[in-house]
């Protein structure tokens, strides 16, 4: 089993990082944004998931089978869908940025083997900055919300559930609108925006409350605004970087999930030391702070962005 989940995470992490450079040759060859709503789909699948599992309890389906029947469909789905995307060509060796052309005519960044493992990071440190304040507390109210509300707030189990499927709804809602969001506001803005909620509503919601569904609604409004950031910085990085989409769009992904995977033992450290409610404003804040003050260097305009 273990084997086996280790093979799945490295096939969804490259399946991760095709979809996302996928998106972004087709936003920028449009000249309109469709990441945010990409990853609407991710959440929505999530949720799509946990059903299908809460039904294959309800009806007695063993692992086996529930696995099995997940498996087929979304092998189905993956080779119906995969037959419409480009195939791309490599350049010849003599001009390696040059870029790749598929049998569609569609155009893809490329970079060199010197360029691809010559620099640590191929994604500007502001950018990769923002996504690990961004991912570090996206995960911290996922791992820790309902530890939250159930035992420090005293809501009990159902309500400190109910708290991690307001803020995965709310990260759907708010990533399925993220797109007209962002072309209203701009990058910049709608990161100042985001920074604004989020520790507004962690300092109304776990300070001033005193109150579980007080810390529930200011899950929902966290995840309200924390929905459309990593689309918009993955975006932007594979605006940005020399390397290409593709090296951009696993950089940012491996800085964000690195911090995903930072941020329960960091919360535990400072919860053993502080409480956990103040370690999560701590958390919350701190990376408010950081979005909003990296974000003075992204354009301040939508018409600033795609190109």
């Amino acid at each position: 089993m273990g084997l086996a989940l280790a093979v799945l995470g490295a096939a969804s992490g490259c399946l991760d990082v095709a979809m996302n450079t996928a998106a972004i040759s087709y936003q920028n060859r449009a000249g309109a944004r469709i990441l945010s709503r990409l990853h609407g789909g991710y959440s929505l699948g999530v949720l799509a998931g946990a059903s299908s599992g809460a039904l294959a309890s309800k009806f007695d389906f063993t692992v086996l089978e529930h696995f099995s029947a997940v498996s087929v469909s979304l092998l189905l789905l993956a080779l119906i869908t995969s037959a419409s995307l480009p195939r791309a060509t490599r350049p010849p060796a003599s001009n390696p940025f040059a870029p790749l052309k598929s049998s569609a005519g569609v155009e893809y960044l490329h970079s060199s083997p010197n360029t691809r493992f010559g620099r640590v990071l191929a994604i500007p440190a502001p950018v990769g900055a923002m996504a690990v304040a961004a991912l570090l507390v996206e995960g911290m109210v996922t791992d820790w919300s309902a530890l939250l509300v159930s035992r420090d707030f005293g809501g009990g189990a159902t309500v400190g559930a109910t708290a991690v499927v307001v803020f995965s709804c709310a990260m759907f809602l708010s990533r399925s609108f993220g797109d007209l969001i962002i072309d209203l506001l701009g990058p910049r803005w709608t990161l100042v925006s985001a920074a604004v909620v989020v520790a507004s509503a962690t300092l109304m919601g776990l300070l001033l409350m005193h109150n579980p569904w007080g810390v529930v609604v200011a899950m929902a409004f966290i995840g309200l605004a924390l929905g459309p950031l990593f689309p918009l910085l993955i975006t932007e990085a594979g605006h940005r970087s020399h390397a290409g989409v593709a090296v951009a769009t696993a950089r940012v992904s491996a800085v964000g999930y690195g911090a995903y995977l930072a941020g329960p033992p960091l919360m535990g450290f400072l919860a053993d030391h502080t409480g956990l409610t103040c370690a999560f404003a701590m958390v919350a804040c701190t990376c408010a702070i950081a979005l909003s003050y990296f974000s003075k260097t992204l354009p301040g305009s939508a018409s600033d962005g795609i190109t």
